[in-house]
């Protein structure tokens, strides 16, 4: 069995992989809609979320308030998403989809999806309630460490 090391690296590998591929492929989203990459992102964390607050925006984006508000108005000009404040607390504003912009995003997952289910069925690879398990856990632990002070992020030198 290889050491943990090695194991370690080949995950990181393989999250690597997987990482260039969703930038390629926002990349050419944005392309083919004339959105940028920070666009894109919101739009898909949208589809997958739901309504979300302008602070989550920017957290998934790594833009600043500022920048999100800028970007928030550019969907909402084309009509991709809308802002809102629920009924219970109209202290809060959340950006939503709008049905141009939910039409755009289904089409974008119904392109990737066959794909994806072809590839979970391939034989000898985990399950994909384990495989999104997994994944989900990578993730979170990626964002833990980015988190953290940068000094216990990168090695001292």
């Amino acid at each position: 069995m290889p050491e943990a090391s090695e194991q370690a690296r080949a995950v990181l590998a393989g999250v690597h992989a997987f990482a260039h591929g969703i930038d390629r492929y926002r990349l050419a989203v944005g392309t083919r809609f004339g959105l940028g990459v920070p666009e894109v992102v919101t739009l898909t964390h949208l589809a997958m979320a739901g309504p979300a607050r302008a602070g989550e925006v920017a957290e998934r984006t790594g833009l600043s308030q500022g920048s999100v508000t800028a970007l928030v108005d550019r969907l909402e000009r084309r009509g991709l998403v809308a802002r809102l404040r629920p009924r219970d607390n109209r202290r809060i504003v959340l950006v939503e989809l709008t049905g141009a912009g939910r039409e755009l995003t289904d089409g974008l997952l119904a392109a990737v999806l066959p794909s994806m289910a072809a590839t979970a069925a391939e034989p000898g690879l985990p399950e994909p309630a384990d495989l999104a398990h997994g994944l989900h856990r990578v993730a979170d632990m990626l964002v833990e460490l980015a988190d953290r002070d940068p000094a216990q992020v990168t090695p001292a030198g």
